[in-house]
């Protein structure tokens, strides 16, 4: 059992989600963002998609819900949880996933 353990931290650890204040990969912090916006920014239903998005349009929205400006219902919380280089780096991501599976 305490191998499994170590190799699920292990696991994390690599993926770049490791304990608090450790730097995390883009594509794990943007799983966070899947359960609203849909996987890789697509969304399915009446939450806006992120994909395809121009990435400064992005970055100012959630700047907005960062600082107040913008209205939010949740969108004000879950942006506390990251630093203007991470809101960059996930306005960046999803600028440069395409907006659609299918051509």
């Amino acid at each position: 059992m305490k191998a499994l353990a170590g190799l699920v931290t292990l696991g994390f650890l690599a993926a770049g989600a490791g304990p608090a204040g450790a730097v995390q990969s883009v594509p794990v912090m943007a799983e966070s963002c899947a359960l609203c916006h849909g996987m890789e920014g697509r969304s399915p239903a009446a939450m806006p998609s992120l994909a395809g998005r121009e990435a400064e349009t992005l970055f100012k929205a959630l700047m907005g819900f960062y600082d107040g400006s913008r209205p939010a219902t949740v969108m004000d919380r879950i942006v506390k949880g990251y630093d203007a280089a991470e809101l960059r780096d996930l306005a960046e991501y999803f600028a440069h996933r395409p907006p659609e599976i299918w051509p």
